[in-house]
């Protein structure tokens, strides 16, 4: 918070005295225009911006390009969008969105996500169990 306040001139201050304003900058400036934000698809826009806030832009920008099968350098620009909006008309944003939060989850709790895992495989409900089913 003060690296922000000192590139805009203004002095020290604790986090407590942050004015909405601030936070909207900052917000806007340190994630939202890192990745993209206004460029991608409803819904989408979120999640990415919350991977960004919680895990880094670079990492969120990551776990997108691998998703929709881009170089993954953490730089979300024209040919990662082009690849998103691809996708998207594939498998839909709510699949996008799916695999994104799984992603996440996957690299925030490695250890819980294999244990819903195995609950799931032990009660039959992963997809492939369902696949079988039909």
């Amino acid at each position: 918070y003060n690296a922000y306040r000192k590139r805009k001139g203004l002095p020290e201050q604790s986090v407590k005295g942050i004015s909405m304003q601030e936070v909207h900058e900052i917000y806007r400036a340190q994630y939202a225009n890192v990745i993209r934000y206004d460029h991608l698809p409803a819904g989408l826009d979120y999640a990415v911006f919350d991977v960004a806030v919680n895990s880094g832009t670079k990492r969120a920008s990551r776990f997108l390009q691998a998703i929709v099968g881009q170089r993954t350098d953490g730089v979300i620009g024209m040919q990662t969008l082009q690849a998103v909006e691809d996708y998207v008309a594939r498998h839909g944003v709510e699949q996008l969105i799916i695999r994104l939060c799984d992603n996440r989850l996957r690299f925030i709790c490695p250890e819980m996500m294999r244990r819903c895992m195995d609950e799931a495989r032990k009660n039959g409900r992963t997809a492939e169990s369902r696949k079988r089913k039909t």
